[in-house]
């Protein structure tokens, strides 16, 4: 499904390359990462493409790591917080530059149905770093390594915690 140019324009401020990104996201997702990229107009999406292409199909293919082959590493769907509403993750480049890092957001979903950022964490960039939903908890990690961390519903918002699992 492709989006109408309308709907892209305020959204991103990258290549078409990356436009693929948002055409994960429900209109109200869609809506919600306006509200915050109209705020901060240094995030950008990152293009799938710029993940390690043999770690993501092996990620997506091999059973023993459990992924599945829908894996998407920067955009997660899941009950976070568990309110029995569904809430959404993504990993966004921070100036349109490697270097500068990447920015993890988590939106919890509201009982009108959109959704409010709950929690923000910068991260170094890796073509590695990926978000994950296992067991109820999303995970932020680096595949191949040992760096990984959970976000822990913690009041209206989230800290971020070694995973124990």
């Amino acid at each position: 499904m492709r989006l109408p140019a309308a709907l892209l324009v305020g959204i991103i401020p990258l290549s078409v390359s990356a436009q693929h990104s948002v055409t994960e996201y429900s209109s109200a997702q869609r809506a919600a990462m306006q509200s915050v990229m109209d705020k901060d107009s240094s995030l950008a999406f990152i293009p799938e493409t710029w993940f390690n292409a043999n770690s993501l199909r092996y990620a997506r293919t091999d059973p023993e790591m459990a992924f599945g082959k829908a894996f998407k590493p920067y955009y997660q769907v899941g009950d976070f917080n568990h309110d029995g509403r569904k809430d959404f993750a993504v990993l966004l480049l921070r100036g349109n530059a490697p270097d500068l890092g990447m920015t993890a957001l988590v939106f919890n979903g509201t009982k009108n149905g959109g959704f409010r950022l709950a929690h923000r964490e910068d991260e170094p960039f890796s073509e590695l770093r990926f978000l994950k939903v296992t067991e109820g908890k999303l995970w932020i990690g680096v595949m191949e390594s040992d760096e990984a961390g959970c976000f822990v519903p913690a009041g209206t918002g989230y800290i971020v915690e070694p995973c124990n699992s």
